[in-house]
C-alpha cells in the first residue's frame, strides 16, 4: 500500500512539473522577438498618388499592389535573415530601418519591381 502511495506522490509531482515547463516553454515562445512595424500602407498609399498625379501611369493601382508586395517581401527577408544570421533584435532593427529607408527610396523613385516573371 505505501509503494501505491509513493507512486502516486512521484506521479502527481511528475505531471506538475511537466506542466509547469510546458508553461514556461509557451511564455518563452510568446516572447520571440518581432520585427518592427513600419508605414508600409502609408508608404504604399503615397505611392500610389505619386503614380496617379505626377507619374500619369495607367496601372497604378496594380503598382500599388505590387508596392505592398514588395516592401513586406523586402523587410520579412532582411529581419528573418538578420535572425538567422545574428539573433541579435537590436542589430535586426537597426537593419531592417536600414533598409526600409532604402526600400522607401526605391518605392518613391518608382525603380521597383515585384513580379520579375512579367
Amino acid at each position: 500500500m505505501q509503494g501505491m502511495l509513493l507512486y502516486a506522490q512521484y506521479h502527481v509531482m511528475y505531471t506538475l512539473v511537466i506542466s509547469l515547463l510546458i508553461i514556461i516553454l509557451l511564455f518563452n515562445v510568446g516572447a520571440l522577438p518581432e520585427k518592427p512595424d513600419f508605414p508600409v500602407s502609408e508608404l504604399c498609399d503615397l505611392y500610389k498618388q505619386k503614380c496617379d498625379t505626377k507619374l500619369k501611369k495607367m496601372n497604378c493601382k496594380q503598382r500599388a499592389a505590387e508596392c505592398l508586395d514588395y516592401v513586406d517581401n523586402g523587410l520579412n527577408v532582411t529581419w528573418n535573415f538578420c535572425m538567422f544570421m545574428n539573433n541579435n533584435t537590436t542589430i535586426c532593427r537597426e537593419r531592417a530601418i536600414v533598409d526600409f529607408d532604402i526600400i522607401e527610396k526605391a518605392v518613391m523613385d518608382d525603380t521597383f519591381k515585384y513580379d520579375f516573371g512579367e
